[in-house]
């Protein structure tokens, strides 16, 4: 599939249809789509995104922007998403 707008089971092919029919596996769109939209989707990630996407299913954790991600951890309590894992290093003694 080289462009997103063609995944037929996708919200974007149904936008891009013009289709209103309700699609019983997708959400209504939140708010109205951005000028570009479908270029903006179909722009292949930066490697530090890919990096951070990679991160976010290792790990179950959110995926978004920092706002977006501190806000849905604190709302699905997913801390422990987030920070790293195991136990904490102690301290040296004399630090």
């Amino acid at each position: 599939m080289k462009r997103a707008e063609n995944w037929k089971w996708g919200s974007l092919y149904h936008w891009k249809q013009g289709s209103t029919e309700p699609q019983p596996l997708l959400s209504p769109w939140p708010q109205r789509r951005k000028p570009g939209w479908a270029a903006h989707v179909n722009q292949p990630l930066t490697a530090n995104e890919q990096q951070a996407l990679a991160h976010s299913i290792q790990r179950g954790a959110p995926f978004g922007d920092d706002a977006w991600t501190t806000q849905t951890v604190k709302q699905l309590d997913l801390e422990s998403t987030v920070k790293p894992r195991g136990r904490p290093r102690k301290a040296e003694k004399g630090s």
